[in-house]
């Protein structure tokens, strides 16, 4: 209690300091970030630091979020965790985004899901970045506005616009129908991680539940407050950021019947923490240990020595059979003694991503195939298996289990042959992978918890050997009890 006491002190303190000037960055959006300084974001960090002078500071989007730690800005509005990861967070968010989906003409009879976009012409507001939460390729036309869109796609120069629920008319979405993108998500105040920053977004997280208790939080929001999720929002619940390189586990939260293995398993821990505001990120490109600079964790992860030595590393919550080889010829009863004599034996091509990340072991095996052997292919899985169907380039290639079950029954209805790949291993782990903090050795503790409870159930087994496609459910089950053994 005389803790509890003592922190709510210490930011009762910190939300009187006075700062000669705060500088915030933010972008236009209508009713919210009005240029003349209106909108609801601006009247509430107004009412917030109603005691100290402001400098609104607008530009781009992309230019606010990747300039952050060089525009001089104490904080900026309204932005998404992974857009600026190594920002300082408050426990409060400014609102929850409104889902995007990927619209196309109800006159379109070729586009009746996602997976129908694959490899087409999308189009979205230029300086968005929709390519980080659409997992097939495509190509993108950049628009500047609603009707530029709307023209597009009438004429068929675009198969479909991608935007923000919010964004669309009543009278386009009458001749439009939609397919999910990305579901409604929280954002942010983005705090620059230094002491005025970390003061601000305190004062920040003092004044929002003091304005919610109140009232006035409901009358600044308006009729847009039901969508805001204050209400049900418990900021004494610790927060959790889990970076994922898989889309389809930033989809949980949405209706879909397609599911990654990922997004399947995690879905049905996280139901059973409900403790906790966990909150899943989209990982950049890059190295995603490195970017995140505060406590995050990581979704899925191999257990090493060096990582061992500077996180805390969950118990294994998923198997994923490693690559084996796929064809639409049968293969799988074939004998070879390494990939060169198969391919040639079987007159065969080998589809190759040439940026790809596989196992290890896996690496060293594909780089002993010849060249002329191997076509270069799409890094995406989806892509890739729909050029397997076609057979035009290559007749076969090197998949996850999980990517073809996933996968290959939206594409064909004929059935795909399966080879082991000629090595030792047959299985990696994936790991919950959380930075040291107290509040994450906690998370971890809990979740190791919920993973000792809920692997002892069939539905979480049938999940993964669901997923292990070309190997017999016996087989997968030797695996299965051999990692969760100390569990049953």
């Amino acid at each position: 209690m005389f803790k509890k006491q003592f922190i709510t002190a210490l930011l009762l303190f910190f939300s009187c300091i006075q700062h000669a000037q705060i500088n915030v960055g933010l972008t236009h959006w209508v009713d919210y970030t009005n240029p003349d300084e209106t909108g609801v974001y601006i009247e509430l960090v107004k009412e917030i630091y109603k005691n100290e002078k402001i400098s609104f500071n607008y530009s781009t989007y992309n230019r606010m979020t990747s300039l952050f730690d060089k525009d001089g800005n104490d904080f900026v509005i309204g932005v998404a965790k992974e857009d600026v990861p190594k920002a300082f967070y408050p426990q409060w968010y400014l609102d929850y985004d409104y889902p995007v989906y990927a619209y196309v003409l109800k006159s379109n009879n070729n586009i009746n899901n996602v997976s129908d976009l694959n490899g087409r012409l999308l189009s979205w507001f230029r300086g968005y970045d929709m390519d980080n939460y659409i997992d097939f390729s495509h190509d993108n036309y950049p628009i500047d506005t609603l009707e530029m869109a709307m023209n597009l796609l009438s004429n068929g120069r675009v198969d479909a616009f991608v935007d923000f629920e919010y964004n669309i008319p009543d009278d386009i979405k009458a001749a439009v129908k939609r397919f999910p993108i990305l579901p409604s998500r929280p954002i942010y105040l983005a705090f620059s991680n230094s002491d005025k920053g970390r003061q601000l977004a305190h004062t920040f997280d003092v004044e929002m539940a003091r304005l919610h208790s109140n009232g006035k939080l409901k009358q600044i929001y308006n009729t847009g407050y039901i969508h805001t999720k204050f209400d049900s929002f418990d900021p004494d619940k610790p927060k959790i950021v889990i970076s994922t390189r898989d889309a389809s586990t930033l989809k949980i939260e949405m209706e879909s019947s397609i599911y990654s293995l990922e997004a399947s398993l995690y879905k049905q821990i996280i139901e059973r923490l409900p403790q906790y505001n966990i909150l899943f990120v989209k990982a950049a490109n890059t190295n995603d240990e490195e970017q995140y600079a505060l406590d995050n964790c990581f979704a899925n992860k191999v257990r090493t020595v060096h990582r061992d030595k500077d996180f805390l590393i969950s118990s294994p919550f998923s198997i994923y059979m490693l690559p084996r080889l796929y064809s639409k010829h049968d293969i799988s009863n074939v004998k070879f003694d390494n990939l060169n004599t198969l391919l040639s034996k079987k007159n065969l091509k080998l589809g190759l991503p040439s940026d790809r990340r596989l196992h290890e072991t896996v690496e060293l095996l594909l780089n002993s195939v010849e060249n002329r052997f191997i076509v270069d292919t799409a890094t995406q899985p989806l892509t890739r298996l729909k050029e397997l169907n076609s057979m035009d380039n290559f007749t076969i290639s090197v998949e996850y289990p999980n990517d073809v079950v996933t996968y290959w029954p939206q594409i064909s209805d004929e059935p795909l042959y399966s080879l082991p790949l000629p090595i030792k291993e047959l299985y990696t782990l994936g790991h919950l992978m959380c930075k040291r903090s107290e509040k994450n050795q906690t998370f971890i503790q809990d979740f190791n918890r919920v993973l000792a409870d809920i692997s002892k159930s069939n539905a979480y087994f049938s999940l993964m050997s669901n997923a292990a496609s070309g190997v017999s459910k016996e087989e997968f089950k030797r695996y299965y009890n051999q990692i969760f053994a100390h569990y049953q």
